[in-house]
């Protein structure tokens, strides 16, 4: 019953919150203090907070057989990670349902996946084929439990933050420096041929003194 006058008001949130930052904040409001940092927590996912923040509440707190297919469609539909540097958000998308799904059974020590989920969620974290030889075992295997693939997102996610933080930031920063070079020679480039233009039209007027 609380959980359905959760949801209803956070109907109304949707239409009075523009940014789904505070939509976060506001429905953070509506539960009780020890349950809200399952909410805060998706305040850096975008503008797919929310939504996020009510699967993960449905999963705990709803209509659990229901909502279990559709989170398992959710993994297989989940869209593939555009590049190495959005690894990490996707990775904390994953791990999100995974949590979800892992909840819905408190009294099972070592909740599995469907093996046809395992593909769509390596491929949505971006695997290159190496890295897909690796995990082949995993895909495979007769039972894999949540907690495996948990592991495997959690230290890619780990890995590409601090990628992003070190060698792409590097990166980017030795090719500001080079943009910024460039800038500078055309700049330099521009003021010789200025000068060399500027002083031919001195030794012009000189020579049309002299005359």
């Amino acid at each position: 019953e609380e959980f359905d006058i959760f949801l209803k008001n956070y109907k109304k949130l949707e239409k009075l919150y523009p940014t789904a930052e505070q939509r976060i904040l506001q429905m953070a409001q509506l539960v009780k203090e020890d349950l809200r940092h399952h909410i805060l927590r998706y305040l850096s996912s975008g503008e797919a907070g929310p939504d996020l923040a009510i699967e993960n509440m449905t999963a705990k707190f709803g209509m659990k057989k229901l909502i279990k297919p559709v989170l398992l469609d959710k993994l297989k539909n989940m869209s593939t990670a555009k590049d190495n540097s959005s690894i990490p958000a996707k990775a904390e998308e994953v791990l999100s349902v995974l949590e979800s799904l892992a909840q819905m059974e408190p009294d099972n020590d070592q909740p599995t996946l469907p093996q046809d989920v395992l593909p769509h969620i390596f491929r949505a974290l971006r695997l290159n084929v190496s890295e897909q030889r690796g995990v082949i075992n995993m895909i495979t295997q007769d039972v894999t439990t949540i907690e495996e693939v948990k592991k495997y997102v959690t230290d890619r996610q780990l890995f590409f933050s601090m990628w992003k933080r070190t060698f792409r930031s590097a990166e980017m920063d030795y090719k500001a420096s080079l943009n910024q070079k460039d800038n500078q020679s055309g700049r330099t480039q521009a003021g010789a041929a200025l000068g060399a233009a500027g002083g031919g039209s001195d030794k012009k007027l000189r020579s049309q003194g002299r005359n």
